[in-house]
């Protein structure tokens, strides 16, 4: 049995997070797997999806999955000290057992802290943030910790618009074609890619869209949200630029707040980088949360061609 297959049967057995589910994993990429394995005991995991690229093998991270990664399993009742060593030795084994590749960049779950094992193999650790709405168990008190901004708008939007379970993806995707082509840019990816995912979550009920109307049914906004056993993210969303300002986006993902403290679920709004979006994220009080992006070049050659563009 193959690395991919002991992968597979393994999850079958586990409730994985949902980005290194393999049913998510076929759905997003083609993708390899390794597996530390001790006794007969299967300790860590790592999903590696590849792309080839002018003969290079690549191990990169999918479109809409901003986690991936190693997972590592704990013995029971261990020690702090005895969980670290484990920890240790089950990220090395993992690493060791790396398929030969050009290039590997990766982003890890937030849950995974300890970043030494890919420094002391070589690779190269940094840090990203995301921020985590973790106790939602008291929903107003999670609206009073809003910036005021946020909540004035929600009080607005919730007087002028219409939040409903959108049945397409389409409607979502040329929001989001409009707003990249208001940049100048292209959309990284195409529809038939993003469908496949809504099908998969709308079937396996691991998430649903979310639209915004007015009452002349213009869409305003629209938000895809997807969800595991402990955290539901906001994977993708866009909005109107003629209807910037009626608050849809704030209202949108307070609905989507709202549906995982009914879930008993935690809200990660799945990071971002850019200072715009970091700002509009922060303002809903969430927990500032690292997270590591992991990445190494062993072709020269495709370092050159990154230099060269």
């Amino acid at each position: 049995m193959n690395h991919k297959e002991l992968y597979r049967q393994w999850a079958a057995k586990r409730e994985l997070p949902l980005f290194h589910r393999p049913k998510w994993l076929d759905a997003v990429c083609q993708w390899e797997a390794v597996v530390y394995a001790k006794s007969d005991n299967v300790w860590g995991l790592w999903p590696l999806p590849i792309a080839e690229q002018a003969g290079f093998k690549r191990i990169t991270q999918p479109y809409l999955t901003p986690y991936l990664g190693p997972i590592v399993f704990y013995p029971e009742r261990q020690k702090n000290a005895g969980r670290l060593a484990h920890e240790k030795e089950v990220l090395a084994g993992l690493i060791d057992l790396l398929p030969d590749y050009a290039s590997l960049d990766v982003k890890c779950l937030p849950e995974l802290t300890n970043g030494l094992p890919f420094f002391w193999a070589g690779l190269n650790q940094t840090t990203r943030y995301t921020y985590l709405l973790e106790d939602l168990s008291d929903t107003d008190a999670v609206f009073a910790n809003f910036r005021d901004n946020v909540r004035r708008e929600i009080r607005k939007a919730e007087k002028q618009l219409t939040i409903s379970a959108g049945s397409a993806i389409q409607p979502l995707f040329d929001l989001k074609k409009s707003s990249y082509q208001a940049k100048k840019q292209t959309v990284p990816f195409q529809v038939p890619f993003v469908e496949g995912i809504h099908q998969l979550v709308k079937s396996a009920q691991w998430g649903q869209v979310l639209e915004a109307y007015d009452e002349q049914r213009n869409l305003h906004a629209a938000i895809l949200l997807v969800h595991d056993h402990q955290t539901m993210y906001y994977l993708l969303g866009a909005a109107d630029p003629k209807h910037n300002n009626s608050g849809a986006m704030s209202l949108l993902l307070w609905h989507g707040i709202q549906q995982a403290a009914e879930k008993g679920l935690q809200f990660n709004f799945e990071g971002s980088m850019v200072p715009a979006i970091e700002r509009f994220f922060s303002s809903f009080g969430g927990t500032l949360t690292p997270y590591h992006h992991i990445s190494h070049e062993r072709s020269k050659l495709l370092k050159l061609k990154k230099l060269l563009g």
